[in-house]
């Protein structure tokens, strides 16, 4: 392993730090389009839209899929990097 000097370390953990701040960024925004186009948000859309059922009901599914689709993410993670 080559030697680096501080200087060169510290801009490389910077570099590092800003991708994987710009990557978590991008999926945080991403996260919402992808759980709107669940079938169960669609679903739940359609049927408000209808008169059937409650905006919390509608805020309630939509959190349920963002959740699910980040904990799919983190497990994908986990077992793709072990």
């Amino acid at each position: 392993m080559a030697y680096r000097s501080r200087p060169a370390r510290l801009v490389e953990l910077t570099l590092a730090v800003l991708a994987y701040q710009t990557i978590l960024t991008l999926w945080t925004a991403a996260l919402s389009g992808l759980a709107q186009n669940m079938p169960q948000l669609r679903v739940k859309a359609a049927e408000f839209t209808a008169g059937f059922g409650t905006r919390d009901e509608c805020d309630c599914t939509d959190t349920l899929q963002r959740s699910r689709l980040s904990n799919m993410a983190s497990l994908y993670n986990l077992v793709v990097r072990s």
